[in-house]
C-alpha cells in the first residue's frame, strides 16, 4: 500500500514538473516572439517611410527639391547629399513635381525619376544618402578618402564639423594641401578664404568622437547621427538635427589643384 501512495505520488510530481517546464518554455516562447515582433517594428520605423501630405515643385533643383521634404520633417528626416559636379553658376537641371499624400521614399524615387543623374540609399532608419550614380560626385573621390583615425573631443556644433570636415578629416587635409601646393609651384600661390563657420551666443554642446577606418562620407553621417543625439537629449540649443551637403563646383583654374573646389556643409 505504501509502495503504491509512493508511486503516484512520484508520478504526480513528475506530471507537475512537466507542466511546470511546458509553461516556462511557453512562456520563454511568447517573450521572444514579442522581443522579435519589437525588434522588427523598430526596424521597420524608418524615415522612409515618413507619410508626407503633399510636395509641390516648380522648376526647382535637386538640392532644392531636397530641402523643401526634410524641411517637413526636419526633427526626424536627415539627408546626406552629395550634388553632380556644376559649373560656378549653379545647377541647370530642374524638376517639377505636384506630389500628394505619400511616403518619403516615393518622393525620393520619384525625384529620382525626374533627375535620373541621382540615386538614394537608407543608411540608417533616421539618415538617408542622396548622391550621383557611379559616385561620381568629384574627379578625386574625395568623399571615399579612407580616414584611420578621426577623433572630435570638444565644444561645437555639429553644423561646425560637417562645414570644416577638411579641416578635421587628417588624410582628406594632407590630399588637399599637397595638390594645392603642387599647383602653387606651377602657377605661384593664390589666396584663398575659409568657409563660414556657425557663430553665436548659444554655448556649443561637448562632443566626444572616435572613429576608426571610415570614409570622409562615413564620417559625414557620423556626425549627422550624432546631431540627432544631441537633439534627443536637448543638447542642441534650440536647433535641429542636420544632414550634410558636399558639391564640387568646377574650374579648371582653381588654385586647389583640383580641377575646382570641393565645399561641405551642413544640410
Amino acid at each position: 500500500m505504501m509502495l503504491k501512495d509512493l508511486s503516484r505520488q512520484l508520478k504526480t510530481m513528475v506530471t507537475l514538473r512537466s507542466a511546470l517546464t511546458s509553461g516556462l518554455i511557453l512562456s520563454l516562447i511568447i517573450t521572444a516572439s514579442v522581443a522579435r515582433a519589437s525588434q522588427k517594428c523598430c526596424e521597420e520605423a524608418s524615415a522612409l517611410d515618413i507619410k508626407i501630405e503633399g510636395l509641390k515643385l516648380e522648376n526647382v533643383t535637386m538640392e532644392e527639391a531636397l530641402i523643401a521634404l526634410v524641411d517637413k520633417h526636419r526633427s526626424r528626416l536627415m539627408i546626406g547629399f552629395e550634388a553632380v559636379p556644376h559649373p560656378p553658376q549653379g545647377e541647370s537641371k530642374t524638376i517639377s513635381l505636384q506630389i500628394e499624400s505619400t511616403t518619403v521614399g516615393e518622393i525620393l524615387s520619384r525625384l529620382c525619376q525626374a533627375d535620373s543623374r541621382y540615386q538614394f540609399k537608407a543608411v540608417t532608419s533616421q539618415l538617408i544618402n542622396v548622391y550621383p550614380k557611379g559616385r561620381t560626385s568629384d574627379p578625386y573621390s574625395l568623399m571615399d578618402i579612407k580616414i584611420r583615425d578621426f577623433v572630435f573631443r570638444g565644444k561645437a556644433f555639429p553644423h561646425t564639423l560637417a562645414r570644416t570636415i577638411s579641416k578635421l578629416a587628417p588624410e582628406l587635409r594632407e590630399f588637399l594641401d599637397a595638390k594645392a601646393k603642387e599647383w602653387a609651384k606651377k602657377a605661384g600661390p593664390r589666396g584663398g578664404s575659409p568657409g563660414s563657420l556657425l557663430t553665436g551666443n548659444a554655448t556649443p554642446p561637448e562632443i566626444e568622437m572616435d572613429l576608426n577606418d571610415v570614409t570622409v562620407r562615413g564620417i559625414l553621417n557620423a556626425v549627422a547621427l550624432y546631431s540627432r543625439k544631441l537633439y534627443l537629449e536637448g543638447r542642441l540649443q534650440g536647433l535641429e538635427p542636420i544632414g550634410w551637403k558636399y558639391e564640387f563646383i568646377i574650374d579648371p583654374n582653381a588654385p586647389t589643384g583640383l580641377g575646382g573646389y570641393p565645399r561641405w556643409s551642413d544640410f
